[in-house]
């Protein structure tokens, strides 16, 4: 029998499988049963409000979303993706940031451990909640793409592929986090083309309409979502990848980019810099003026080196897995949890 049974809450896979969270917790649950084995990893979903554990005692729930049940004698693990619903915000509906808002701050206050995307979302946290010291750990993503994908592009994107003019891509919501406004405005000075995936979000209508009213409509191909292999064709072929968000927990799209051997051009967020560090241009995100300028730089040296793959090649989730699992065992547990951990 396992020491202890893990059990993910994959809920989110189940209900909306293409976002973030629902990508971050198969892509977790799937690493998991690699690493530790299926008698080891049971995935279990919400029939209510909460996610009901299947067993408690010597078990951990692991919930990537803002609920965690008050279940005695199960260890708690939530995973906070970012702390935006906790203030005042121009990202998100004010109804469910005064829904969410509240739920969010129960989960962290009764969670035994706390898993974080990156070093950015960690520190935020801790500032906010510092009696959860030695309980925060970052453990970033992993890539979500292999450049090895051998399947073939659905019609559109293969379509737009067999145009050998250089086209930018960019992952985002149409919503106001994103950012698009200052890449549209950029788009019409730029003699390149655009690949945008996203569906609309909170505040996108009017990015929406700006789509369709573009100048440059013609050479930008838009999809609310895509195959893994749309997506790896894409960006085998784009000359430069671009991420304008206003804020980010992460950014698995960044993480693609550096995998497949572009320099990203990403806004001045703490988070960017944590991930790409050197190997990114970098322009203010409200300043669609300097986008274009550093696009313009950014195009024009496409047969520079290409920078190291090497921090993307060691983000993979297996070693995400390997970090969960060390967190999971009670031995790296602060004493105060260790203590009520079932024997």
């Amino acid at each position: 029998m396992s020491p202890f049974e893990i059990q993910l809450d994959l809920t989110p896979s189940i209900r909306n499988p293409q976002s973030g969270i629902g990508r971050t917790a198969r892509f977790t649950f799937d690493a998991l049963k690699r690493v530790a084995g299926e008698e080891m990893i049971t995935a279990v979903a919400r029939t209510g409000d909460l996610p009901r554990p299947r067993r408690v005692g010597r078990s951990i729930l692991h919930s990537f979303e803002h609920k965690l049940p008050l279940t005695l004698g199960l260890t708690r693990v939530l995973t906070v993706h970012d702390l935006w619903t906790l203030k005042p915000n121009p990202f998100q509906p004010p109804e469910y940031q005064r829904s969410q808002g509240p739920r969010l701050k129960r989960a962290i206050h009764c969670a035994d451990l706390i898993v974080t995307p990156s070093e950015t979302v960690k520190q935020a946290l801790l500032a906010r909640f510092p009696e959860k010291k030695g309980r925060v750990h970052a453990v970033p993503h992993g890539y979500q793409l292999s450049p090895q994908t051998t399947a073939p592009p659905t019609p559109a994107v293969a379509h737009f592929l067999s145009d050998a003019r250089p086209f930018i891509l960019c992952i985002a919501c149409l919503e106001v986090r994103k950012n698009l406004t200052p890449l549209l405005t950029a788009l019409e000075h730029l003699p390149v083309r655009l690949a945008l995936i996203g569906n609309l979000g909170f505040g996108g209508q009017e990015i929406e309409a700006r789509l369709k009213a573009h100048p440059r409509r013609t050479h930008i191909l838009h999809l609310t979502s895509a195959q893994d292999a749309d997506l790896a064709a894409l960006f085998q072929a784009c000359t430069t990848y671009v991420q304008p968000s206003l804020d980010e927990g992460f950014g698995m799209p960044v993480i693609d980019a550096l995998r497949f051997g572009k320099r990203p051009v990403l806004s001045e967020i703490p988070v960017f810099f944590e991930i790409a560090g050197g190997t990114a241009d970098y322009f203010t995100p409200t300043d669609a003026s300097q986008l274009t300028e550093v696009l313009k730089h950014n195009l024009a040296h496409t047969q520079d080196p290409k920078p190291s793959r090497t921090r993307a090649q060691s983000l993979t989730w297996d070693r995400v897995a390997h970090q969960l699992l060390s967190l999971y065992r009670p031995k790296r547990w602060p004493a105060a949890l260790r203590e009520t951990v079932p024997a």
